[in-house]
């Protein structure tokens, strides 16, 4: 859960907001320092960057292994060896698999998958060549937007009206996005009636929570 908390000044009046709410979902991506994200309870894909580089050929290869945590013999899940991949150190089948990129394929993805993985490619030719990747396990919200906690109608799918009485002396909103991992940042917009946007924080007093799971 994260959740953001806005504080407006002292209002004259009953305020009645109008309220539009969208999250957007995080994508497995890799970021600045080489971490993929993977979806918990979904198939996942790791791609070797010796591969994805084009420092290596598909045509090239002739085995590829993938090892996790560590890179050493008892810690290999999955090898490819002129065309035949297995399992290997016991692994059941369909636990993991390599596709025709000779990316991993984790069948279905656990926290307990979240760690460092390397790959060690044997080209043609070639002496071994080993490579790793970080992946992290994230889940992506279930709700389509962010809740607003003071709205007390619902307009539309990401529409909410919210009545805050004018006697407190700061009113507040509290935006909240439960289950997920990693938490996500959240940004509060004004919308004028002609479609333009400012962030909220240039007029009123935004508080990220400490509060993150």
């Amino acid at each position: 859960m994260f959740s953001t908390m806005i504080q407006a000044h002292k209002a004259d009046l009953w305020m009645v907001l109008v309220i539009s709410v969208v999250v957007i979902r995080i994508q497995a991506r890799s970021n600045e320092g080489g971490t993929i994200f993977l979806e918990r309870g979904h198939p996942g894909i790791l791609s070797c960057p010796l591969v994805t580089s084009g420092r290596i050929l598909l045509d090239q290869i002739d085995a590829m292994y993938w090892y996790s945590p560590v890179l050493r013999d008892e810690d290999i899940l999955i090898s490819y060896f002129l065309g035949n991949v297995a399992p290997q150190n016991g692994i059941p089948e369909g636990v993991y698999d390599i596709n025709g990129n000779f990316s991993l394929v984790i069948e279905n993805v656990t926290d307990s998958d979240e760690g460092t993985y390397y790959c060690r490619v044997k080209p043609r030719m070639r002496m071994m060549v080993d490579e790793q990747v970080t992946m992290r396990v994230k889940v992506s919200p279930k709700e389509p937007f962010p809740d607003v906690t003071q709205c007390t109608e619902r307009i539309s799918g990401t529409t909410c009206e919210a009545a805050l009485l004018n006697d407190i002396k700061k009113p507040m909103l509290t935006c909240i996005v439960r289950d997920t991992k990693p938490a996500v940042a959240l940004r509060w917009l004004l919308e004028y009636c002609d479609g333009d946007t400012q962030l909220i924080s240039d007029r009123f007093t935004v508080q990220p929570s400490k509060y993150r799971v």
